[in-house]
């Protein structure tokens, strides 16, 4: 359910399940998440802040509204109307063709039924302000992210570099011979598997684009740690031959 999320949806989401389980209830609701995207350090958090909703405020709201439950499971479900949310927020997602951030999430929100409308009601939050400003961030977001030709682009040099690579490691594979291009090799394959978890292509998180890089990152670090050990391999093989011959000359 939650693999096409990000991180940081994924930390809302969570927060909404640990402000459940403070409240002792057996349920996370649209409530919940609304508390979850009022988290510090996130975008959802900064809009919310600016129609005058803070962590602490909305907590005794939601307090109000809910109280105190009796006792929570080791599992919390989500309400009908909380799914209802997370289904949205992958529909508003999956129309820019991006992971589910808490930008979407906080985007359902605002037209998903729920006890958070309430909260909104209560503090005189302005809904359309609210759309008007998470489709700006997400526009930048957009930009970014879905610039298929920079993408393209980038895993075309991911995987040329990595073919380029293992072309120069064929002489130490056949014949255990140390070269300066097979060195370079190793660095090669080491800094493709850290660019492949750090940049462009996967910051989508999901889908065919981040398995490939994802499979081109584990070879290289398998291949670069294979090089390592028969790089001392041989260095070792090398010390003993040099001591055999030194004691053999003595």
């Amino acid at each position: 359910m939650f693999e096409k999320f990000t991180e940081k949806a994924l930390h809302t989401i969570m927060s909404a399940q640990d402000e459940s389980r403070r409240l002792n209830h057996n349920f996370v609701g649209t409530e919940q998440i609304l508390l979850g995207l009022l988290c510090p350090n996130l975008s959802s958090a900064s809009i919310l802040n600016s129609q005058g909703l803070s962590i602490e405020n909305t907590r005794n709201e939601v307090e109000k509204i809910i109280g105190k439950g009796s006792g929570t499971d080791i599992e919390i479900p989500f309400t009908d109307n909380a799914k209802k949310l997370l289904k949205n927020a992958g529909l508003e997602a999956c129309k820019l063709n991006q992971p589910i951030t808490e930008l979407h999430l906080l985007l359902a929100l605002t037209y998903t039924q729920g006890k958070h409308l309430e909260i909104f009601k209560t503090f005189n939050i302005d809904i359309d302000k609210i759309k008007t400003n998470i489709e700006e961030k997400i526009g930048k977001l957009a930009v970014k992210v879905n610039n298929k030709f920079i993408t393209a682009c980038y895993l075309l040099l991911i995987i040329m570099l990595f073919i380029f690579s293992f072309v120069l490691l064929s002489d130490l594979i056949s014949s255990l011979t140390l070269t300066r291009s097979s060195v370079i090799a190793m660095f090669e394959l080491i800094v493709i598997a850290f660019l492949v978890r750090n940049d462009i292509p996967f910051r989508f998180r999901y889908g065919i684009i981040y398995n490939l890089c994802e499979f081109i990152r584990i070879t290289c670090l398998i291949v670069a740690v294979l090089f390592i050990v028969i790089l001392l391999i041989s260095f070792t093989i090398w010390i003993m031959i040099i001591i055999g011959k030194y004691r053999y000359s003595a």
